[in-house]
């Protein structure tokens, strides 16, 4: 599943509750996204105020009055398929 940074950021990850993983002086569960050895970027784009996605590699230009957001997914799952 490819999602922002800030969706990943709301989602369990199964290495972190076995590895003792500490982030600020805390454990934790959830996904720390472009942070962990194992985010792996994806399709950047444009976010439009519907909430819409217009992958950068289609319109390079933000003629649109999107907002740039990073994409990505965990590599421990494998390659999301589209």
């Amino acid at each position: 599943m490819i999602v922002t940074e800030n969706e990943a950021k709301t989602k369990w990850c199964p290495a972190a509750n076995n590895s003792g993983a500490l982030r600020d002086g805390k454990a934790h569960e959830k996904c720390i996204a472009s942070n962990c050895m194992a985010w792996r970027p994806a399709s950047d784009g444009w976010q439009l105020p519907s909430g819409k996605i217009i992958e950068a590699d289609k319109e390079p230009q933000n003629s649109h009055g999107g907002m740039w957001i990073a994409r990505g997914y965990c590599g421990l799952s494998g390659v999301p398929s589209t």
